[in-house]
């Protein structure tokens, strides 16, 4: 910059913006020029600009190639970006595996890719990839477990369609919440078995059963033990 700055970095070339812009803070507040141009992104959003700075010479291979830059406060990511402004000049051009090739005053002249920066979007994208890859296998493994649930629902219901159809066990007629069965295996009075696990929880039967004794035993039991009933006396 009016040959008494020097910097060396990496450039975007953007085909899509119209004028060339540089980091505010790259650059030494001496060289800078109060601006009334406006600039904004694709997306419509306005950039912070109040600067703007002649006589840059771009050098490559001893050419030099003179141009201006807007000051951009905002985060660019990539500090210098070269537009169409710059595109203008080194046109006609051709884009090749190792970078941009023109020729100016005679001279063939070639701008480098950076193959580090492409390097780091490749990994990127490979990082990408393998949380897609493990999102999907989460989603097969959700899958699995779903359909090893179902599964064990229809297991439930096939024995307990068994147990009713050899009678072992017959529905409950209660009003109350719980499952119940009366179970008749191999007793001489039935009993009926209180099942406190829903069947709505998919999981192997089990039966938990609490036996309930007949009329006969409630009675005897009842009569045979002794009970003191506390009361309070008033007078």
């Amino acid at each position: 910059i009016q040959n008494s700055f020097k910097l060396q970095t990496i450039v975007l070339l953007d085909s899509g913006a119209q004028i060339n812009c540089i980091q505010e803070e790259l650059i030494p507040t001496i060289f800078f020029e109060k601006t009334e141009q406006k600039l904004s992104t694709a997306n419509g959003e306005n950039l912070r600009v109040k600067f703007k700075i002649f006589d840059v010479h771009i050098c490559n291979e001893g050419i030099y190639i003179k141009q201006s830059f807007i000051l951009v406060k905002d985060n660019l990511d990539i500090g210098i970006i070269l537009g169409q402004q710059f595109l203008e000049i080194i046109k006609s051009f051709k884009v090749t595996n190792k970078g941009i090739t023109t020729k100016l005053i005679q001279q063939k002249i070639l701008f480098t890719f950076n193959e580090k920066s492409i390097t780091k979007e490749v990994n990127l994208l490979k990082t990408l990839s393998i949380f897609k890859e493990y999102s999907i296998n989460l989603i097969i493994t959700k899958e699995k477990y779903f359909s090893n649930k179902k599964l064990e629902q229809q297991l439930l219901t096939s024995q307990i369609h068994n147990f009713l159809n050899k009678k072992l066990i017959r529905p409950n007629k209660s009003p109350l919440s719980y499952v119940v069965f009366y179970l008749n295996k191999n007793s001489e009075t039935p009993k009926f078995v209180i099942n406190y696990k829903l069947f709505n929880i998919i999981r192997p039967l089990h039966i938990v059963r609490h036996p309930i004794p007949n009329k006969k035993d409630l009675h005897k039991r009842l009569t045979e033990s002794y009970s003191t009933i506390p009361f309070k006396h008033y007078e």
